[in-house]
């Protein structure tokens, strides 16, 4: 796979996709379908996996088994019992292969959901499109009729792909996020290219509704809340930091911006307080306040994407000798262009944008991918109307509607779960987490390896929800927003037995419930009549 650091993670998705997929299949298919082979995962961990010839449902669970699932009931009933009655908890935990409850607790709740929303986008996208879809950004040069030579207008037509310049993607390639525009600029110099005319940026593939209305407002600077637009660069944002090098404090951007796009009123001062705004008109940023020592900021968003991506272009290029007249908003339209040729296609697949919305929660790429389901067809070709948030919405409950998750009460407001306004249940959430494994073999690969992998050095869940005894066991998909803690999807136990389980928590105070679930699931319970002793696990590790 692309991820240094993710082996232990996609061995957990082969023996889940290994143990699941032909049960599942064959439980519930579409009508006419046959089942799909039983994969076979190459880097998955040597392991061998029996398939009963009987489906689970029918056996009787051995006495051991029965007392054991007894046990865990017993021991979350009674956590659950000293949560806040005000709290609003929805919990469901089940059997991968054959969806056999091993616990339930308000399942059909509807709850805030939080980032555990990118769930439900990320595999509306991979069924609709498959992984092997790919976001193509062009660029076309349109020579001058007169004038000296090399003097061209160019035109950048965005596909909605999030990843052009972000920081992961260009840490996977061993490269600086700013790189790729500066090998985009050195593809026109190698075209001949010295002067740009006008640097027209296309974003119609997209809306031009950066923020979604459910976001609030006095937050628009944050990270979190980064615009979504059609041409994206660093994830919509600035990373700046600030050096004390001589009398005014000195700034350091990424990525580069042209001059007029930074003003620095920072001042050295003894009072630590500096801090950033937009310009007026969105059209760059200024920089105030008092320095006492070097600083970093916070990633800060944009104001108006396309502006900031073609701000960013034009750095590069200018920074390559080729001079830019103006930057400017224009759509691309092939007829009329019989002198423009493509000098540059820029691809990422569908599958690596998931990787990146999901593992890290960003949530930029959960929001392109929401605004994509109504930009594209199914296809891949491009929709006669500009993707929307929407439109975007409506086309993933069809989807997964479709695929057999009953949506019935959930609300869809935005991609990512930033908004408040979204609720879903534990119920749909396990039934999502299910179906998404009775997929094309390519489907659910990449669907369970966008997940983070509890204790793994990179991901949402590197630290959060990293307790010892879950590490390499739970992958899934981790929800924070304020008065809302969530977790789901899947765990294997020391047994072989592979669960899918959800747990939303509104208003229940921090991650220490959803932790001592996951470790009940595994086998680490209390001894009930001696509070505070543990359970020695069947299986050591």
């Amino acid at each position: 796979m692309f991820r240094a650091g993710f082996a232990s993670g996609m061995a957990l998705a082969g023996v889940l996709l290994l143990t699941s997929t032909t049960a599942l299949s064959q439980s519930k298919r579409p009508r006419g379908e046959a089942p799909p082979p039983a994969p076979t995962r190459p880097d998955a961990a040597p392991r061998v996996v029996e398939t009963e010839t009987v489906p689970r449902a029918a056996v009787r669970p051995d006495r051991a088994e029965r007392a054991e699932i007894a046990a865990i009931r017993a021991h979350l009933e009674r956590r659950l019992s000293r949560v806040d009655r005000n709290a609003g908890v929805s919990i469901l935990v089940t059997s991968v292969d054959d969806g056999h409850v091993w616990f339930a607790h308000n399942a059909d709740a509807p709850l805030k959901p939080a980032s555990v929303m990118k769930l439900f986008t990320s595999a509306a996208a991979l069924l609709r499109f498959g992984p092997d879809f790919e976001y193509e950004t062009r660029i076309y040069v349109r020579p001058r009729l007169h004038g000296q030579r090399g003097r061209s207008d160019v035109w950048v037509v965005g596909s909605g792909d999030p990843a052009i310049g972000d920081p992961r993607f260009a840490e996977r390639a061993g490269q600086q996020g700013s790189d790729l525009l500066r090998a985009w600029a050195d593809t026109l110099v190698r075209r001949g290219i010295a002067e740009v005319e006008t640097l027209y940026l296309d974003d119609s593939v997209f809306d031009r509704q950066w923020r979604n209305r459910d976001w609030p407002s006095d937050q628009a600077l944050r990270w979190y809340q980064a615009p979504v637009g059609a041409l994206c660069v660093n994830d919509n944002c600035i990373d700046a930091s600030v050096l004390l090098e001589g009398r005014v404090p000195t700034l350091r951007v990424e990525p580069p911006l042209p001059a007029d796009w930074i003003v620095n009123d920072l001042q050295r001062a003894r009072q630590h307080a500096p801090r950033i705004l937009h310009s007026e008109g969105g059209g760059g940023f200024v920089f105030r306040g008092g320095v006492a020592r070097a600083h970093r900021f916070e990633s800060t968003a944009c104001a108006d994407p396309t502006l900031f991506f073609g701000a960013a272009l034009r750095e590069a290029l200018e920074g390559r000798g080729i001079s830019v007249g103006r930057v400017a908003r224009g759509e691309y339209v092939e007829s009329g262009q019989e002198r423009s040729r493509m000098v540059l296609r820029h691809r990422t697949r569908l599958a690596d944008v998931v990787w990146r919305c999901n593992t890290f929660s960003q949530n930029l790429f959960a929001e392109c991918l929401s605004k994509t389901l109504s930009a594209y067809r199914p296809d891949g070709r491009r929709s006669t109307a500009a993707g929307s948030w929407e439109e975007g919405l409506r086309i993933a409950r069809h989807t997964l509607e479709d695929a057999g998750v009953s949506l019935r009460g959930a609300e869809f407001r935005d991609g990512c779960g930033l908004s408040h306004g979204n609720r879903v249940t534990a119920r749909q959430t396990v039934d999502l987490l299910r179906v998404m494994l009775r997929q094309d073999r390519r489907v659910a690969d990449s669907f369970v390896a966008s997940l983070a992998v509890c204790g793994a050095e990179e991901g949402s869940m590197r630290t959060r929800f990293a307790d010892e005894l879950l590490h390499g066991r739970v992958v899934g998909k981790t929800g924070s927003i304020s008065g809302v803690s969530t977790l789901a999807g899947y765990l294997t136990r020391d047994d072989g037995e592979q669960l899918a389980f959800a747990i939303l928590m509104n208003d229940a105070g921090n991650d220490a419930l959803a932790v001592e679930v996951c470790r009940a699931l595994v086998g680490e319970l209390p001894v009930a009549d001696e509070p505070g002793v543990r359970r020695e696990r069947k299986t050591p590790r």
